[in-house]
């Protein structure tokens, strides 16, 4: 074959590549950023072994973690290697330097590389089968471009018991605490939905969305606890974001129970200033909201 047919055959195969990457024969899989902040929980080995064995396409996810540990008291937090470690990255911190989680969600969030997703979760939780694909086509059916998928997960008891009766949940507002807070509560439903669902709070055990929210609404690393939930959502809201419940169970999270088999220590347990941080936080949010004066 001389050059010119040699150029000749490039041309027309160049054209036809073009055309199927048109009409998505060569689509991308998009990729999925998990954001975890985990404090001195033994579970978050397990939570990553468990997402990667679990998705349908373990290539295209991308962890982030910030760990804080005690290294002289935390080495049952390092029994189990991550199944692809180059697809994991950490910061890690000693536990007495942590400021809490919304400051935890900050670093972990820090390790976002333009990833299609987000999906952050707490450092103990279990997924469904194929729940990559599955989280994916539930926002796709939520039918907005900047929809966010959020809701309380049902419970398993580790190592991996599952909740049996799983129920969906939606989103409603506690009677605020003689501080002023303003929590959110998981309310179980009673049908299955056909389609996700419209809300106004979020759950940030459990939120997934495109990936330019961590650019349009960054995670707020002065926050503590109590505040976390609905300055997130506020915040949400007036960039224009659109709070959505799942219509399917996609995974589950531990909730702490005295003598459950996996006790993991929390950050107000270990951390005698944490009412320092708390009424910080507390003032914060009321700047936010002009809530009170402070």
């Amino acid at each position: 074959m001389n050059g010119y047919a040699l150029y000749t055959t490039f041309l027309k195969q160049s054209k036809t590549i073009r055309g199927r990457r048109n009409m998505g024969l060569f689509k991308r899989t998009p990729r999925i950023f998990v954001q975890i902040a985990s404090y001195r929980d033994p579970e978050c080995q397990w939570t990553v072994r468990d997402l990667f064995a679990k998705a349908s396409h373990p290539d295209r996810i991308r962890v982030g973690i910030c760990g804080q540990y005690d290294p002289e008291a935390d080495d049952a937090c390092f029994t189990e290697p991550y199944p692809y470690p180059k697809q994991v990255k950490e910061i890690n911190v000693g536990a007495i330097d942590s400021q809490g989680v919304c400051w935890a969600r900050h670093q972990a969030q820090s390790l976002y590389n333009g990833e299609d997703y987000i999906l952050m979760i707490d450092s103990h939780m279990r997924f469904i089968s194929g729940w990559d694909d599955a989280m994916i086509e539930e926002w796709r059916a939520c039918g907005d471009g900047r929809a966010i998928l959020t809701s309380y997960p049902p419970s398993y008891t580790p190592p991996d018991t599952l909740d049996p009766n799983p129920r969906l949940n939606v989103q409603r507002l506690q009677p605020t605490n003689a501080e002023g807070d303003i929590r959110g509560d998981g309310i179980s439903l009673s049908f299955t939905p056909k389609r996700p669902m419209r809300g106004a709070f979020i759950a940030c055990g459990f939120l997934f969305a495109p990936g330019r929210l961590v650019k349009e609404v960054p995670y707020d690393p002065h926050l503590y606890f109590n505040q976390e939930e609905i300055s997130l959502a506020a915040r949400f809201f007036t960039h224009g974001w659109n709070v959505y419940h799942p219509a399917h169970i996609l995974l589950y999270h531990y909730y702490k129970k005295k003598g459950d088999p996996a006790p993991t220590r929390l950050h107000w347990e270990d951390h005698k200033d944490w009412h320092t941080l708390q009424q910080k936080a507390r003032k914060r949010f009321y700047h936010l909201v002009g809530h009170k004066l402070c």
